[in-house]
Parts: structure tokens; C-alpha cells; sequence
């Protein structure tokens, strides 16, 4: 049985018009406070956004070896939250007839080829280390700065929630 409601929600409901009525006068309410909640939440996230990226000095490199930057955790009673800054993202797709790739062909040169394939679009050969690392090798560093400046694209700091066990404790 549904907590929310006095009778169980069955596949194919037979619903008097009273419960009709009860459950869409309940499903407002409930939609009015996680619109409040949500708001309260996104506040929440807010701040803790703005305090991390001001104490960069408590920032962690993630412990996840499949993704690239670094977290600020902050702890609560019996949880804890991270504010993830995930390493700048490698944009991976250009219209190879727009402005960035002609861009990316004039400061590259020669080197266009080696850096990426063209198909209907250009796209880096490697993954966004690498590429980062073969552009400051292989090109002066004023064009490097350029084409990682076409390519790179910031990321958003998210917020995650985690539970933390405590031993002794379900």
C-alpha cells in the first residue's frame, strides 16, 4: 500500500471520484514542496559551490581513475558532500567546414593530420590528456595555448550526497 494514500495503487486503478480528488489534491501538495525543497536544495548546493572554489587549498584529486580532476568533501553528521571540478572536457566534434576547424587547420598546419581525423566533422585522435600533452610538444606555445583555447571546454562543478556507515551502526 502507497503510504501517501488510504488504498493501494493498483495497475489498473478503479478510483472513486473521492480518491481522485484526494490524490490529485495530494500530488499538488507534493509537487508545491519539492518545488520548495528543491529550490532550499539548489541554494544549498549554491554555497557549498561558492565555498569550495574558494578554498582550493582543500581540494582532493578524485579517487575515481576513469575521470580527470579534482573534489573539495565536506562533511556533515553521518554524511558527506563532494563538490566534484572535473578536468576541462576535451570537445571532440567540429563541423569540419566551420570556423574552428578552419581555425584549428591554419594554426596546426602540417600537423593538422596527425592531430585529428576528419570525417564530416574533425575530432581529436586521443583522449583529452594526451591531446593536451602532443599540442604543447608539437606546436610553439602562443599556437598550442589557441588550439587547446578551440578545444577545451570548462566544466561545471556538480554536488554529490553520500551516506557514511559507521562501524557499530546500521
Amino acid at each position: 500500500m502507497n503510504q501517501l494514500l488510504e488504498t493501494p495503487v493498483e495497475t489498473t486503478p478503479q478510483l472513486t471520484p473521492a480518491q481522485v480528488k484526494k490524490i490529485i489534491t495530494r500530488g499538488y501538495a507534493v509537487h508545491g514542496k519539492m518545488a520548495t525543497l528543491k529550490r532550499e536544495l539548489d541554494d544549498i548546493k549554491t554555497a557549498l559551490k561558492e565555498h569550495a572554489v574558494s578554498h582550493p587549498e582543500e581540494w582532493q584529486e578524485l579517487e575515481d581513475a576513469r575521470r580527470a580532476g579534482e573534489q573539495w568533501i565536506g562533511r556533515g553528521k553521518a554524511c558527506e558532500c563532494r563538490v566534484v571540478f572535473p578536468a576541462t572536457k576535451l570537445d571532440a566534434t567540429f563541423d569540419a567546414t566551420g570556423p574552428e576547424a578552419k581555425a584549428l587547420r591554419k594554426l596546426t598546419g602540417d600537423l593538422f593530420d596527425g592531430l585529428f581525423e576528419t570525417v564530416e566533422h574533425i575530432t581529436p585522435k586521443v583522449d583529452r590528456t594526451t591531446f593536451q600533452e602532443t599540442v604543447n610538444d608539437v606546436l610553439p606555445a602562443k599556437v598550442s595555448a589557441k588550439v587547446l583555447d578551440l578545444c577545451l571546454k570548462d566544466s561545471e562543478p556538480r554536488v554529490t550526497w553520500h551516506g557514511i556507515e559507521h562501524k557499530g551502526r546500521v
